[in-house]
């Protein structure tokens, strides 16, 4: 990942002996904090792991999670403070629960052999070991993937815009009734995003609302008239919520918040006091680089990567665009569309992680039920079933949905494991060739490229 970052020439070399003020040492600190020196790709921001799927034990496991538990662990080695990193904390739960996981799936067929076996054999202490082996990894991976809904959860909130589309619904409302219920759902919205409104807005725009809404509940003012009414303040409204949502975006993902400059700053000086001054700066910057790219990469986990390098790349035009006194149209709505996909995505994130939490639950379940005496045969099918069907509704999801750059529909192209495209593209290009008189094989047909899917599925 670290590779396909280009990397500035900041700060400038110090040249000589001289040995900079600690004062110097922590302003410049402090300058690099600000603004990331970086350059990113899609590529670069792609979280090295596991990818956001369950990987339930399975023995498919053992073509791809050997590499992929090297390719974590060496990119965790590379980590220059990991102490100071909840990433890296995370980090290692995962790649702890994916050796169990390697465990388990080196010996499942022992696992699934005692299923339909006698008792005896049950009481075997291997099997039995290899049971606590599979039900630790699945109460862990439970617990990991609660931690992560909620994240994304929190994502979603920062995402939303649910005041918008209850305006939306009070604005396109043919009669009283709809137009309170919209009214009364669009306050209960407004109070629960007041944080994303400066505090003068959020005060007008409620009072207006609730003398409109107690208005025309008495008859004193029609719907329609309510309607026309707040559509002056509403416009410099939504404005503002959705400049603050792209904000606070922004400073959660792409900048440091102050005790993590504090921290990072601590470190720092820590490096001053006992490093030669290169030295201490180099790790410093270092980390602080390091810490950028770890946020870039969260970014990317809760709405994709390309989503997130679209973001990354697009934000500061947009804010630009609705910080100038005369917002256009276009501008606002491209805003609007930027945080509905990142709101998508992230809650299409949440429905992985159920699904998740539901596919280890059966692992959990299954597990235990494998150590009764007498469990029916039907019992280990209907679990692979259904364990079948919960990985392929995922996958629709993640590869068909979330990977989607088009819109808002499956892409079932995306959906097709790499290696079954190939051998597709492989056999259309056969069968959809000629022989010309020379008895020679041309290609009438070229066939369609790929080169938009980067996932595979399996």
């Amino acid at each position: 990942m670290i590779q396909n970052i280009q990397k500035t020439a900041f700060p400038p070399p110090v040249v000589g002996d001289h040995t900079p003020s600690k004062e110097f040492f922590v302003d410049l600190i402090k300058t690099a904090q600000k603004v990331d020196h970086q350059v990113y790709s899609e590529q670069a921001i792609t979280p090295v792991g596991f990818g956001v799927k369950a990987k339930t034990p399975s023995i498919r496991n053992l073509l791809h999670l050997p590499l992929q538990i090297k390719e974590k662990i060496a990119t965790l080695l590379q980590n220059p403070a990991p102490a100071t990193s909840k990433i890296f904390a995370s980090s290692l739960i995962e790649v702890s629960a994916q050796c169990l996981n390697l465990c388990y799936s080196l010996l499942q067929p022992f696992i699934y052999l005692g299923m339909f076996t006698a008792l005896i054999v049950k009481r075997l202490p291997l099997f039995i070991t290899l049971q606590v082996v599979a039900l630790t990894y699945a109460l862990i991976e439970i617990g990991r993937n609660l931690w992560l809904l909620h994240k994304d959860h929190k994502f979603a909130n920062i995402c939303s815009l649910e005041p918008i589309r209850h305006y939306e619904a009070f604005d396109k409302a043919t009669n009283k009734k709809e137009a309170l219920l919209a009214m009364s759902h669009l306050i209960t919205s407004l109070q629960s995003h007041a944080t994303f409104l400066p505090s003068e807005s959020y005060r007008q725009i409620l009072q207006t609302l609730q003398s409109l809404k107690q208005k025309t509940e008495l008859g004193e003012t029609r719907f329609f008239d309510a309607q026309q009414t707040l559509l002056p303040l509403w416009n410099q409204i939504e404005k503002e919520l959705v400049t603050a949502k792209i904000v606070a975006i922004k400073n959660k993902f792409l900048q440091f918040s102050s005790k993590e400059k504090e921290e990072q700053l601590q470190i720092a000086t820590t490096f001053y006091d006992k490093l030669p001054y290169s030295e201490a700066l180099h790790k410093s910057l270092d980390i602080i680089q390091h810490r950028f790219r770890e946020k870039k990469t969260l970014l990317a986990e809760r709405a994709r990567p390309w989503l997130g390098f679209h973001f990354i790349s697009s934000h500061e035009k947009i804010l630009h665009h609705l910080e100038s006194p005369n917002v256009s149209t276009k501008d606002l709505q491209e805003a609007k569309a930027l945080l509905d996909r990142l709101s998508l995505n992230s809650k299409l994130s949440q429905q992985v992680k159920m699904v998740n939490i539901a596919l280890f639950a059966i692992v959990a379940v299954s597990t235990l039920l494998s150590l009764i005496a007498f469990a029916h045969p039907v019992l280990g099918l209907m679990i692979i079933l259904v364990s079948t069907a919960f990985q392929l509704y995922n996958t629709i999801n993640i590869h068909g949905v979330m990977d989607n750059k088009q819109g808002y529909y499956i892409n079932w192209l995306h959906c097709i494991p790499t290696w079954l495209h190939r051998l597709g593209k492989k056999l259309y290009s056969y069968f959809t060739s000629n022989t010309d008189s020379s008895g020679l094989k041309t290609f009438c047909i070229q066939p369609i490229s790929r080169s938009t899917i980067k996932h595979s599925c399996l």
